[in-house]
């Protein structure tokens, strides 16, 4: 937390990583002396994965069995709502509906309309993710992004807000340097940092995240990357600040300086992307 802070980031969204449904997220900010001191909202988010935790053994084993274990949960968690609702508006006569510990939080996502995670890092897993969500009536917010250059016409009519994970991919350093590599992977390597300047073009709102960077001044050289590549730097900056805010929402507390917000400051000698 510390380290982070030290690097100018003030806040974060918090969420837990393995597992189909790892948990709800939670907004905070990275100052005080006790966890309880630093939480701002929550959950302000619910995840979801389309792979099972390193304990995790049998059903679903593949991503089909994955992706209809997930539809189904949010089904379940439809009937479960509408159990819950009839019998809340006259249990007089009726049978209490049995509690659901593991649905409870996903009926809570899609009656506040929150935001729903989704993974999709390559072009064909984007579509698909919109696809689950229309189909599970659930409020999107895909995560990944990073062939999100190819299809900025089909992210920019679901009207949803993205996150973009500026994790870059890189030849990994173990790697034999010899090794043939497809010219697929060559290209999403060089092209994945245009990203965020193809969905600023598109009139898509995104946000930042950190992927599995635990440098945080590594966050701030990649975004640098894209700014070269076309991202304006008060583009960069909003999807740092105010876009982020808003998604998860606590606009109306943090990501823009304005009287009878929290006062989160970054202080810089000379332009913050310089």
């Amino acid at each position: 937390v510390t380290s982070w802070r030290n690097a100018g980031f003030t806040s974060a969204v918090v969420t837990p990583e393995r597992g189909f449904f790892p948990g709800q997220a939670a907004f905070v900010n990275l100052a005080g002396d006790r966890p309880n001191d630093m939480v701002v909202r929550t959950p302000v988010a619910l995840r979801v994965n389309l792979q099972g935790g390193p304990d995790h053994r049998g059903y679903p084993n593949s991503l089909m069995g994955a992706i209809a274990y997930v539809k189904q949960a949010f089904f379940d968690a439809q009937q479960y709502d509408q159990a819950w609702t009839i019998y809340q508006t006259k249990p007089v006569g009726l049978v209490r509906p049995e509690y659901d510990r593991a649905l409870e939080p996903l009926r809570d996502a899609l009656k506040a309309r929150r935001p729903v995670l989704f993974p999709g890092n390559l072009a064909k897993e984007v579509e698909r993710a919109y696809a689950i969500a229309r189909e599970t009536g659930t409020v999107p917010v895909v995560y990944g992004l990073q062939e999100g250059y190819r299809i900025p016409s089909v992210i920019a009519p679901a009207a949803a807000p993205v996150l973009v994970n500026v994790d870059w991919p890189v030849r990994d350093k173990d790697s034999d340097p010899h090794a043939d590599v497809p010219l697929a992977t060559l290209r999403f390597r060089d092209r994945a940092p245009t990203t965020p300047a193809e969905l600023e073009k598109a009139g898509v709102r995104f946000a930042f995240y950190s992927g599995r960077i635990s440098d945080p001044r590594d966050v701030l050289t990649n975004v640098r990357k894209a700014i070269a590549l076309g991202l304006t730097a008060d583009g960069a900056l909003r999807a740092l600040t105010v876009t982020p805010a808003e998604i998860f929402g606590v606009g109306d507390r943090v990501g823009t300086l304005d009287v009878g917000k929290i006062a989160n400051l970054v202080v810089t000698e000379g332009e913050l992307f310089d």
